[in-house]
């Protein structure tokens, strides 16, 4: 039994490296980012996409309000403020929402704007290839 347990969790592991990017990122190639909310973590957390347009498909699972942001990434010593390309709406635990977006090859940042939640963990990258 402990034989075919071990081969279950190796078989499932191999299926997730297949999607998953050396560096951790989740490759996205129908258009549709799926995002789960929960404190203070996003899943997935770094994502690759094509350009174009694409929907952000978003459930909060944690106990608390969490919203979703893209915004551009300005470096920490400049002046500029990120520019905002999508904002999701607060949703109560249990809630979904979504929104979409156009975005050129680049990358952006992704974040719950609520509180401190991006300072404690909720905040990713979306790299947008080609």
């Amino acid at each position: 039994m402990l034989i075919v347990g071990a081969i279950l969790f190796l078989t499932l592991l191999y299926f997730v490296n297949l999607r998953r990017g050396e560096d951790g990122m989740v490759r996205v190639d129908d258009g549709v980012i799926r995002v789960e909310l929960r404190e203070f973590k996003m899943s997935p957390q770094a994502v690759s996409i094509r350009r174009g347009n694409v929907s952000i498909v978003v459930t909060n699972r944690g106990a608390l309000v969490h919203n979703l942001q893209i915004e551009t990434i300005v470096p920490r010593s400049s002046d500029e403020k990120a520019e905002q390309l999508l904002a999701i709406k607060a949703m109560q635990p249990g809630a979904s929402a979504s929104g979409n977006v156009s975005l050129s090859p680049g990358k952006y940042r992704w974040r719950s704007s609520i509180a401190n939640d991006d300072d404690l963990g909720m905040y990713g990258v979306i790299e947008v290839r080609q």
